[in-house]
């Protein structure tokens, strides 16, 4: 069994080594995976039925797909999304413009700032992006954001009893999201005392991890 691991925005991939002393990991760079098309980014990808995948944020709806395509044994989704419904997409596509001129028209450490300020992060140690590619992250909104992404609730409705949905209960946006959106597929859902950053919450990661797996 192997543990594949997708972290998200402005992230790296030596955010999962917490859980190499347990797991076979394989750890993706996503600045390697989304320099170019969607497609392209899921082409080097494959999965068995007997893997566990698990993303964080950005890389929980990328690894979305892959759930759809694989079908792994389990997946864990780290504060994730399953998409937008068809009314939401036009104003979600106006906050992705406004993040795009922000990315675009500031410098690096500027960018980062402005990002670590966000309100979904106020619960949260600020990052250091030290994974910057600025030609990469505006990629990641023009051909993986969520105005893009297919909704995929019907697949995961499909596949409710391998998913575990992990959430921060002072991440408010998130959590409401998954109970009303998430839990009425009948996914579980799990809520931590943390913000939306859940891999700054190493030991408790790894517990979930660890009790889902053992009970396969």
């Amino acid at each position: 069994m192997k543990l594949h691991c997708f972290h998200g925005f402005l992230g790296n991939k030596s955010q999962f080594d917490f859980l190499k002393s347990h797991f076979n990991v394989i750890s993706y760079n996503m600045y390697d995976l989304c320099g170019g098309s969607k497609e392209a980014g899921y082409s080097n990808i494959s999965i068995s039925n007997e893997d566990v995948v698990i993303g964080y944020s950005f890389g929980a709806r990328f690894a979305l797909e892959l759930l759809d395509r694989f079908s792994p044994k389990l997946f864990f989704a780290l504060g994730g999304h399953a998409g937008l419904n068809p009314e939401q997409i036009e104003d979600r596509a106006k906050v992705e413009e406004l993040f795009l001129g922000k990315l675009k028209n500031l410098d690096r450490d500027d960018f980062i700032k402005y990002w670590n300020s966000l309100d979904l992060f106020k619960h949260d140690e600020p990052i250091t992006g030290e994974s910057y590619n600025k030609e990469v992250l505006i990629n990641m909104f023009e051909e993986f954001g969520l105005s893009k992404q297919k909704n995929y609730k019907e697949i995961i409705k499909a596949n409710k009893d391998k998913i575990v949905w992990v959430n921060g209960l002072k991440d408010k946006k998130y959590s409401d999201y998954c109970e009303q959106e998430i839990a009425p597929l009948g996914v579980e859902c799990v809520y931590l005392k943390a913000g939306h950053r859940l891999l700054q919450k190493e030991t408790e990661i790894l517990d979930i991890v660890k009790n889902k797996v053992k009970n396969i």
